[in-house]
């Protein structure tokens, strides 16, 4: 990548984060409903917890499950979102002009979601991060914040690769608008927004642990929460990265189709 491309990418991304500072009711309404969710979970538990008095469900006390859902709050906070922008370059007819730019369209897109990840970041998962910190009295080990932040790191590869595999499919299909939103709900799902993984029936969790969803969501909050050891938060890192590695190769095949379907049919 040449100076020249990399201050276009640079100016890309400051113009990308003015766009987002100019429509303040948006990032309102993100900011209420990104507080508003774990508050959600918080009085549904606690009622779960109040009424069938036990103190622990699998390993999961009240506190750490409270906790468990902040910290997915925060991953959803920082989620990068590019299918939807795929899909609108497709439909708007934009792709030949895009891909024959001398800026690379997958390198826009990932400095454009990095520019918002860093946006998402300081606006809302951190101040939420300091609250949790602060308001749960939570002290960890330093190397519970390096697995944290690895299994972290892991889960914006993996989400990013999806997230590019959706957008591509742009490409083959009319409309992909409902797959979008069917992959929204079942990453979620799988990946533990609603129920922590391992609270899941013995059937349903044994597939799970097998997926890459896991590492969207449950992975980083089970570290945090201390519902996974450090022994166990090792191999499930080196699973997760197992599977970035095929993710990422898997989107490769994929974009290099998707260019020569344009070349092909000149969409």
């Amino acid at each position: 990548m040449s100076f020249l491309h990399a201050q276009r990418y640079i100016e890309y991304s400051k113009a990308l984060l003015k766009r987002r500072l100019a429509f303040k009711m948006d990032l309102a309404i993100i900011t209420f409903f990104q507080v508003i969710s774990p508050l959600v979970m918080l009085f549904v538990w606690t009622a779960i917890y109040l009424s069938s008095g036990v103190s622990t469900i699998n390993h999961f006390t009240l506190s750490q499950i409270i906790t468990y859902f902040f910290i997915v709050a925060i991953i959803y906070a920082i989620t990068p979102d590019i299918s939807w922008g795929v899909l609108g370059d497709v439909r708007n007819g934009n792709v030949f002009a895009i891909l024959t730019r001398p800026l690379s369209y997958v390198w826009t897109l990932i400095i454009g979601s990095f520019a918002n990840i860093a946006f998402d970041t300081l606006a809302f998962a951190l101040p939420i991060m300091i609250i949790l910190i602060f308001a749960a009295h939570i002290s960890l080990p330093i190397i519970t914040w390096l697995l944290f932040i690895v299994s972290m790191l892991i889960m914006l590869v993996i989400t990013l690769m999806f997230e590019f595999m959706m957008g591509y499919l742009a490409f083959f299909m009319i409309e992909i608008s409902g797959l979008i939103s069917i992959y929204g709900f079942v990453s979620g799902f799988l990946g533990g927004s609603l129920v922590p993984l391992n609270l899941l029936p013995q059937s349903i969790s044994s597939i799970t642990s097998v997926l890459p969803f896991q590492f969207m969501l449950y992975t980083p909050a089970a570290i945090f929460t201390g519902a996974i050891d450090a022994q166990q938060a090792v191999g499930s890192i080196e699973f997760g990265i197992l599977w970035a590695v095929v993710l990422l190769g898997l989107d490769f095949v994929i974009w290099y189709a998707a260019k020569r379907h344009v070349d092909a049919v000149g969409v």
